[in-house]
């Protein structure tokens, strides 16, 4: 008796073990992919979420606000996140600076780019205090002029300077930790030129005393948005896919938010403190559809860089083509004649 129980209680043991072992290996197998996503500011993923296009995904993602592309490119560097977000030069910046920058193998890829469709409301302005005597580009020599280094917001501040005919010699530079402080000088006549974009300035603008003088259309600078990946993640072909499905829904969410705006406009005075007026103007400001990453942004993101250069911005000439990931148009532009060549 004693026996038979010893012998069935062993089978028991091997019975629990085999079970234990089945449960690991399809819960490894039902494993889901996890994407970490760096933004920069709250309001990506507040109207992400507000939309429910992630709601069902078969990966899941992580959101982590770290404020400066700088801060994006650390923690991409040391793989705390896998995506990035930052503005279109940032990686002009990146590949100048750095060390070994092997175009074959590049470290970071831009994966997608965005940016507000509607000629209203360009990405990137260089606005003038109306008081400051500026009719014109030729109008700025002298005058403080308020921008921020590094970003699209200090390639629209070059180009316009150099569309005048003018160098840092011949204004007073004010330079400050982003577009917002300078913003807030602008808006209180501390400076009278600023470059970055119009939420900014948002309340010069709107009482009148500030305009556009000229905008990124004008300059050729790229005022796109971008989300930057890692090339181990690009290449990884489960965090692949999900960050293909990712920017899919992405773009879904951008029509939920073009046909509720009042909800968007809720999410900014409810999730970032803003009263009625500034929500209504942020928001329409905001809205963005993808653009290819293609030919085309290759050549304007390659003479940005080229202009970088000959201001003495960068150390060095490069080639931005390694920059660029077009693989993903096919999730973001799908139909674009570019997502041919994408794979």
């Amino acid at each position: 008796m004693r026996n038979t129980r010893r012998h069935l209680l062993r089978n028991a043991l091997l019975l629990g073990a085999a079970a234990l072992s089945l449960l690991t290996v399809q819960a490894h197998a039902q494993g889901r992919t996890k994407l970490v996503v760096g933004i920069q500011t709250i309001e990506l993923r507040e109207t992400v979420l507000a939309s429910k296009v992630l709601d069902g995904a078969p990966f899941d993602i992580e959101w982590a606000v770290l404020p400066g592309p700088a801060a994006q490119l650390s923690a991409l560097y040391s793989k705390s996140i896998d995506i990035g977000l930052g503005g279109s030069t940032s990686l002009i910046f990146e590949q100048a600076k750095a060390e070994k920058w092997d175009e074959k193998n590049p470290p970071l890829q831009i994966v997608a780019a965005w940016e507000n469709p509607d000629p209203k409301y360009p990405s990137i302005i260089t606005a003038v205090r109306k008081d400051a005597g500026i009719n014109s580009l030729k109008d700025l020599k002298g005058k403080r002029w308020a921008h921020n280094y590094g970003g699209y917001n200090y390639g629209q501040y070059i180009a316009t300077l150099v569309k005048a005919g003018l160098t840092e010699k011949d204004i007073a530079p004010a330079r400050f930790t982003d577009q917002f402080a300078g913003g807030t000088a602008f808006n209180h006549g501390q400076v009278e030129v600023f470059s970055g974009s119009a939420p900014g300035i948002f309340e010069s603008l709107k009482n009148g005393t500030a305009r556009v003088l000229i905008d990124n259309r004008e300059t050729e600078v790229p005022g796109v948005t971008i989300f930057i990946a890692r090339q181990d993640v690009i290449a990884d072909k489960a965090r692949s896919e999900a960050l293909g499905e990712f920017l899919a829904r992405v773009r879904t969410h951008w029509t939920w938010y073009e046909k509720n705006l009042p909800a968007v406009e809720d999410i900014y005075v409810k999730k970032l403190q803003q009263n009625a007026e500034r929500a209504q103007f942020t928001a329409r400001h905001s809205f963005a559809e993808f653009k290819p990453v293609d030919k085309e942004l290759g050549r304007k993101l390659q003479n940005l860089s080229d202009l970088f250069f000959e201001f003495k911005a960068i150390p060095k000439k490069i080639n931005v083509n390694s920059e660029l990931s077009p693989r993903f148009n096919a999730y973001t532009v799908p139909g674009n004649a570019s997502v041919a060549t994408a794979r």
